[in-house]
């Protein structure tokens, strides 16, 4: 029988004002056990000298109710004890070998109360200026107006003292643009952290063994390059990457949403306004200061920028068709003529950021020779060079066509001297 708490506080007074159970429960209408019961309750939780059991002020103690587990709980904490990660599954099968009788839900209940660990609190460090970046990706997707749905990787790098952030939308997220975002996010800042923070990334980390991370050696070239220190975290705790994980949720908060964006370039064009416009000039909320304030007084301790930047061209290997065609890319670039009929049948082709506007050029060599083209941002198109026909069509008799770029797709001749990088 449930009994309010303003009734509970009658009978209380009544009891305490030496009236009788039997006296109370005819003036209240109620039954003398139910009013026994409020009694012991009241005398367990004001007279007991166990320490464990609770204030009056946390209500009534909860009856505790008989289980069919409770004979074989000692039997489960040694299970627990030399299994510690044993199923409840299997704990269920072991015990019902011992005559347990009860349902697979009481055990699991159990089990998981058992094993419940009050999570270690997190302890906030900040760092010195220049000591430390963190560096992380993040997948998105979003409907552009013109280009559709479509997955996008966001590039994000943090100086841990000032907070000031560089980020960058991108189709992918391997090692080449992994690594060009680093050069352009150290040269944004003016500056590379003498650490960097990273998970566990294939891009960083190959692998582990013995508790310690075995690093990617062409990473690692990267940032003997520049001269800083990679250090990947430990393996599920994304506590210690905190200042680089936090500015994700800004950024969905604050640059993604509300907003409508047409297409990739669009998207990147309104990143680096946010950047400069919004995300720099806020109060952050830990250190009470703006980013750009606090970096100017970090960028004296960064890492200088080498004079050679690195180089984060992507290397790859096609063979000449019988056409005098690579394939890259899902596009079909030309080769000179003569290379389709030559022993060195081989060439390399690699993708290289040549321009400071960020305009690629797909350059195709064989030792001692070498040609470039402009990269096509589609699929499916082939980009032939004028130049690289030039003996075979004395040869074959056909006539020279004009131009310097024939593309199949719009067969409008291009600029050759304006792609060709410097």
């Amino acid at each position: 029988m449930n009994i309010d708490p303003l009734a509970k506080n009658d009978i209380i007074s009544r009891w305490k004002n030496k009236q009788s159970i039997r006296g109370i429960a005819s003036d209240l209408q109620l039954g003398r056990a139910a009013i026994a019961s409020v009694i012991r309750q009241h005398i367990a939780q004001t007279q007991s000298i166990d320490s464990d059991s609770p204030p009056a002020c946390f209500g009534p103690i909860p009856l505790a109710r008989k289980s069919k587990l409770d004979p074989f709980l000692d039997s489960l904490t040694q299970l627990l004890a030399r299994y510690p990660n044993i199923t409840a599954q299997r704990a269920f099968e072991e015990l019902s070998k011992l005559g347990y009788k009860g349902s697979y839900s009481t055990l699991r209940t159990s089990m998981k109360d058992s094993r419940a660990k009050p999570k270690a609190p997190v302890i906030r460090f900040e760092t010195p200026p220049g000591a430390q970046g963190q560096m992380d990706w993040s997948t998105y997707t979003i409907d552009f107006t013109q280009e559709g749905r479509r997955r996008v990787e966001l590039f994000s790098y943090i100086l841990g003292y000032s907070r000031r952030q560089y980020i960058c939308f991108t189709e992918r997220q391997d090692f080449d643009t992994t690594v060009r975002q680093h050069v352009v996010a150290f040269e944004h800042l003016g500056g590379a952290a003498a650490t960097c923070l990273y998970d566990n990334m294939k891009v960083v980390v190959t692998r582990w063994e013995d508790g310690q991370p075995i690093y990617n050696p062409r990473f690692l070239s990267f940032a003997t390059h520049y001269g800083f220190k990679p250090w990947a975290c430990e393996p599920r705790r994304p506590e210690t990457k905190g200042k680089i994980e936090r500015p994700f949720d800004y950024v969905e908060k604050n640059l993604l949403n509300g907003r409508t964006f047409r297409s990739l370039a669009h998207l990147n064009e309104v990143a680096r306004w946010w950047l400069a416009e919004v995300n720099d000039r806020r109060i952050h909320g830990t250190t009470k200061r703006t980013p750009l304030e606090l970096h100017e007084e970090e960028k004296p301790h960064l890492i200088d920028l080498p004079a050679i930047r690195f180089d984060t061209a992507q290397v790859v290997y096609r063979k000449v068709d019988s056409e005098g065609f690579i394939n890259y890319a899902d596009n079909r670039y030309s080769a000179p003529w003569r290379w389709s009929t030559s022993m060195e049948s081989f060439a390399s082709a690699a993708m290289a950021d040549t321009k400071p506007n960020g305009s690629y050029h797909c350059c195709t060599a064989i030792p001692r020779k070498m040609a470039w083209q402009p990269c096509n941002e589609g699929f499916s198109t082939t980009l032939s060079a004028i130049s690289h026909w030039s003996g075979s069509w004395h040869m074959s008799g056909r006539r020279k066509p004009t131009g310097n770029f024939l593309a199949s797709a719009n067969k409008k001749p291009c600029n050759e001297s304006r792609n060709r990088p410097a």
